[in-house]
């Protein structure tokens, strides 16, 4: 257990928080001192098996759960990319052939994530919608019965968002907010890298709920975003941020006031950001206030 027990100590980390037990609690009933049990979960001690169910118990987490998220931590941390699947210089339908290939064959879900979203990137909306259809059957069989989502699954979910029914999206959405959370907790120098993938997730199910009438779950997600302080965040999450103030005023029937946000937001894209990102911005608008209106008042 030595050489995989730093990722023991994370599982261990995200399933106390997940579970919301008292820690005096675990102390208790798995009769462990608070000093072994916080340098365990910290990665600075080690515990006996028998104590580590123990404490498992006390959390109602079977060893075999508590196993698996560990291995996906370890697969998480390790994955790569595989050597003879195409470059990028490779037309996209092959790289997509290959990663979809991939997915298929392996528990590796990195490169299907991540020719997904240049594909995002790169395509306009209806030949992108035309090549993720068929593809779609196998994400939402990976979401669906994966418990503990990887950081590709994270980002798997998070550019299949705009393609899945809303059914999906609620099914998929706690468990991607919960390993988001948890990696943002355990992480440091990427800690903004997964801020930035958090407040897009919750970014589009707000957009989602508000289009399909739940008007005050989309703007308790919004009431979320806007509360997040905005020096700790990275340029992106701050540009959704402002993008929920446009969504706030339209739903205050401040049309005029959600019309220059939003005039002032698309002038940011094409003055700070480079050319190759102003498609997936544009995306995020919903390419222009009309068509954003429409979704946020559900009246598409």
């Amino acid at each position: 257990m030595d050489q995989d027990s730093q990722y023991y100590s994370q599982a261990l980390k995200f399933f106390v928080r997940e579970k919301h037990v008292p820690v005096k609690r675990i102390l208790a009933e798995a009769n462990i001192s608070r000093s072994r049990f916080y340098a365990y979960i910290n990665g600075a001690g080690d515990l006996a098996m028998t104590r580590l169910v123990s404490i498992l118990n006390v959390l109602n987490i079977s060893l075999n759960d508590f196993l698996l998220y560990a291995r996906l931590l370890k697969q998480d941390a390790c994955q790569t990319i595989p050597a003879t699947c195409p470059s990028q210089q490779h037309p996209l339908p092959e790289q997509i052939a290959c990663a979809v290939a991939t997915a298929r064959t392996t528990q590796n879900h990195t490169q299907l994530a991540e020719v997904l979203r240049r594909m995002q990137l790169t395509l306009d909306e209806p030949t992108e919608k035309q090549i993720i259809q068929p593809i779609l059957p196998l994400v939402t069989t990976i979401l669906g019965t994966t418990a503990y989502y990887t950081a590709a699954e994270i980002e798997l979910f998070l550019v299949a968002m705009p393609h899945l029914s809303y059914k999906q999206l609620q099914l998929s959405y706690p468990k991607a907010q919960a390993a988001l959370t948890q990696r943002i907790a355990d992480t440091h120098e990427t800690s903004q890298h997964f801020s930035d993938y958090l407040v897009e997730m919750q970014y589009h199910m707000m957009l989602a709920r508000l289009k399909n009438h739940e008007t005050s779950a989309g703007i308790q997600l919004a009431e979320q975003i806007t509360a997040l302080p905005t020096g700790q965040l990275a340029w992106h999450a701050n540009f959704i941020k402002k993008m929920v103030a446009v969504v706030m005023a339209i739903l205050q029937q401040q049309g005029q006031r959600a019309q220059i946000l939003y005039s002032k937001l698309v002038e940011m894209i094409y003055f700070i950001q480079p050319t190759e990102q102003w498609l997936g911005y544009e995306k995020l608008l919903c390419h222009d206030f009309k068509q954003l209106q429409q979704v946020v008042l559900a009246t598409k």
